[in-house]
């Protein structure tokens, strides 16, 4: 049974419209009604009396039109018993510092403000709702846009599961202000012009566009910015190009863990004896576990390679130490190590390769124009060697193909020296929101956030300040304020959703019941 709150201790609050006097015949205008509502504010209960005044003067124009208090909606959303100053505070302990629900709940009992973990839910959300609805339209926006210069846009999805929905990004890379953020089942052309249709609303020149190649996005900007330099993000460049030899990379390091791994069971024989033979074979163990330890960080920082030549050193060293006195343990790790040569020439297959994508890299930031850039890409792609060997020529083949499909647009920076080279920065703000969530809930999986809130946060993390929320909160349009709210919750869809997984069966059985006959 839901709990009756006390009114026992309030204080009052009047309003009335600032003008008192009617604009069509100037005499006093008198109360029609009173509007009597209860607010929870941060400094305790309130009940506020609104006035609401008309003209009752006969023959005159203005007669029964009604004058609400202007500060009405200052302290509260129609029909919410929490105020702006409640949700605006419940925002910033739940986006700004991080807090669970259940921790704000906690906060607001001991500040005296009665409130349960449920509505604290709710209330983030309206927080989430009116902040989108504030951004929307923000004049300070534009003219720091303007004064800028214009608009470096950076374009990026997040897809948490395939399937699924798509939440696409539009951030200015200049001000670091994400201009749009959308929820999209469909990620095509047709579905991304409008969000870049929506950019250009703004009248802000858009100066360049950095993204990776995805297809859709390409067309859509060729379509909807014609002639606006289009540069494709140089690392997803490299990503792609050194796919195949990544692949063989990690296969590499993958054999190299499988044919070490006795070095445990040498290390558990030494475990406890004091001898400083034992010493010396459990320090070369540690090595050999740090070593293998190391993910290496695609595509310049291969890990397969490095964890050969590193694995190869201790085995060199092994060799010293046994030539300088024997031991029948550390003999013992040498020979299991000795396992790397079986790999020697799939290593030296993959050192020609990665030589051929790091020499890629070179280039990206060589020549002295677009066209020469350009040319020297292709032509160092094109002259890589393809009779050798079959695996290296199948990756030689690969790393032409993608080249030339990404080189049209790997050197628009040439044209305008505004756009980065990467669409890096986009990627960590997209991380460090997930990060956030996750250092929150405890959650690792943010697909629920990404899907749910993530649009909205992301406008939120992209403010350059924390600006004054009830003021902000105050001027947004209360249909705005709805239907930000409604595709936010999306509750309808989310109870189907939810629904159809728990039981498919019975979700199918009420979708035929529902379906009228002829």
């Amino acid at each position: 049974m839901k709990k009756v709150r006390s009114h026992s201790e309030y204080q009052v609050v009047e309003l009335y419209p600032a003008r008192r006097e009617c604009e069509g015949c100037q005499s006093s205008l008198k109360e029609a009604y009173r509007k009597v509502r209860w607010v929870v504010t941060l400094a305790g209960l309130l009940r506020v009396n609104s006035h609401i005044l008309e003209c009752q003067s006969e023959g005159c124009r203005e007669r029964r039109a009604r004058h609400r208090p202007e500060k009405e909606g200052a302290l509260a959303l129609p029909h919410y018993t929490f105020g702006l100053e409640v949700v605006a505070r419940i925002g910033e302990l739940r986006y700004g510092e991080h807090q669970t629900v259940e921790e704000i709940a906690r906060e607001l009992k001991h500040g005296g403000v009665g409130i349960s973990t449920r509505e604290v839910q709710l209330l983030s959300e309206v927080f989430l709702a009116l902040v989108e609805s504030s951004v929307k339209g923000d004049p300070q926006l534009v003219e720091r846009l303007r004064a800028q210069g214009g608009i470096i846009l950076a374009i990026d999805g997040v897809q948490p599961e395939k399937g699924n929905e798509t939440l696409w990004l539009l951030r200015d890379v200049r001000s670091e202000r994400v201009l749009v953020a959308r929820n999209l089942l469909s990620s095509g052309r047709v579905e991304i012009e409008p969000l870049i249709a929506e950019v250009k609303a703004l009248g802000v020149p858009v100066l360049g566009v950095i993204s990776d190649k995805q297809a859709a996005v390409c067309l859509a900007v060729e379509q909807a910015l014609p002639g606006v330099p289009h540069q494709l993000s140089h690392f997803h460049y490299l990503r792609d190009v050194a796919q195949p030899v990544a692949e063989a990379d990690r296969k590499l390091k993958k054999q190299l863990k499988q044919q070490v791994r006795g070095i445990r069971e040498v290390e558990r024989r030494v475990a406890h004896q004091p001898e400083a033979e034992a010493a010396t074979v459990r320090g070369y163990c540690v090595a050999v576990r740090e070593v293998m330890r190391d993910d290496g960080k695609y595509p310049l920082e291969p890990a397969g390679i490095t964890l050969y030549e590193r694995l190869n050193k201790i085995r060199q060293s092994l060799g010293g130490a046994i030539r300088a006195r024997s031991s029948a343990q550390l003999q013992r790790l040498h020979t299991i190590l000795d396992a790397l040569t079986t790999q020697a020439k799939e290593y030296a297959r993959l050192v020609v390769a990665w030589s051929w994508i790091h020499h890629l890299a070179r280039l990206l930031d060589q020549g002295a124009s677009r066209a020469e850039a350009e040319a020297q890409l292709r032509r160092y792609a094109g002259s890589l060697p393809r009779k050798a060997d079959q695996s290296l020529s199948e990756m030689a083949t690969h790393i032409e193909k993608i080249t030339t499909a990404f080189a049209p647009k790997l050197f628009a920076f040439h044209d305008q020296p505004l756009l980065p080279k990467t669409n890096n920065e986009l990627e960590v703000f997209i991380g460090q929101l997930k990060k956030e969530r996750r250092r929150v809930t405890g959650r690792k999986d943010t697909t629920a956030f990404i899907l749910r809130e993530g649009r909205a946060v992301a406008l939120l993390h992209s403010l350059p300040s924390e600006p004054n929320w009830l003021a902000a909160f105050a001027a947004v349009e209360i249909e705005q304020f709805q239907k930000s709210l409604a595709e936010l919750r999306r509750a309808d869809e989310r109870s189907q959703a939810w629904q159809a997984r728990r039981d498919l069966d019975v979700y199918l059985s009420l979708l035929e019941q529902d379906w009228p006959p002829d």
